[in-house]
């Protein structure tokens, strides 16, 4: 049997179908990523990852230091750099590429309050940000982006540095915990097996072989008794 052939059996079957499941989900074939699931639940896991792997070391200054001059207190939680850190990386997942510290300053920072003034906006603390991204790179998480400059002349060309990006290791792993926090969220998606084709998706518990090799066969009638129909038609 040819592979259109078996396609369009599959998507008949499809259309014949009353009354099945249609899972409006992730499509295995492509795996479930950071962008599939809440943002604070894979903080949370992404934190909890990076304080059990041991090599991210908490420094004196997490202590007392705030996260911006903005702020009034520093923060309460006992492990609140881990989540900076877990953040930061979504965030640099989320970009793709080309991420700096100034950037990710913007993105942390908030309104200050000056009492009867207006407030303004203020950026976070780049310390505690710089000092995430190169414990995270040294684990193999990040990696560095660079670019060729050109100089006037076109006779020297130097190397810029363009940000960060989430290395092939470090996806693998958030796009990991990013599969447990969506099979937790959603056991029954997760179980099955989908294929889409056509804009059609579909469970492949609900077809077998015999629905791909017997196309014509009707719902509402079992595989025998197809069987003996055929057999009574031949006769």
């Amino acid at each position: 049997v040819s592979t259109q052939s078996t396609w369009d059996s599959i998507n008949y079957r499809w259309k014949m179908m009353e009354g099945g499941e249609q899972l409006k989900g992730i499509n295995d074939l492509h795996g479930v990523s950071v962008q599939d699931v809440p943002a604070d639940k894979f903080i949370a896991d992404f934190a909890n990852h990076l304080e059990k792997s041991g090599q991210f070391p908490i420094p004196q200054w997490a202590d007392y230091v705030k996260t911006g001059t903005h702020k009034e207190l520093a923060p309460y939680e006992a492990n609140w750099l881990f989540v900076r850190a877990a953040a930061v990386a979504r965030q640099i997942y989320i970009k793709g590429s080309g991420l700096g510290v100034q950037t990710l300053r913007t993105k942390f920072g908030s309104r200050m309050r000056r009492g009867t003034v207006s407030s303004c906006e203020h950026k976070a603390d780049g310390k505690i940000i710089r000092y995430c991204v190169q414990k995270m790179e040294k684990m193999g998480y990040l990696d560095l982006v660079l670019k060729q400059v050109e100089e006037e002349g076109g006779k020297r060309h130097d190397l810029c540095s363009m940000g960060k990006k989430v290395s092939k290791k470090g996806r693998a792993e958030m796009d990991k915990i990013a599969s447990q926090i969506y099979k937790k969220m959603h056991p029954r998606k997760a179980a099955a097996q989908t294929l889409t084709y056509h804009h059609f998706t579909f469970t492949t518990q609900q077809l077998s072989l015999i629905h791909i090799s017997e196309p014509t066969r009707p719902l509402y009638i079992s595989y025998a008794v197809f069987c003996l129909k055929k057999k009574k038609k031949q006769i």
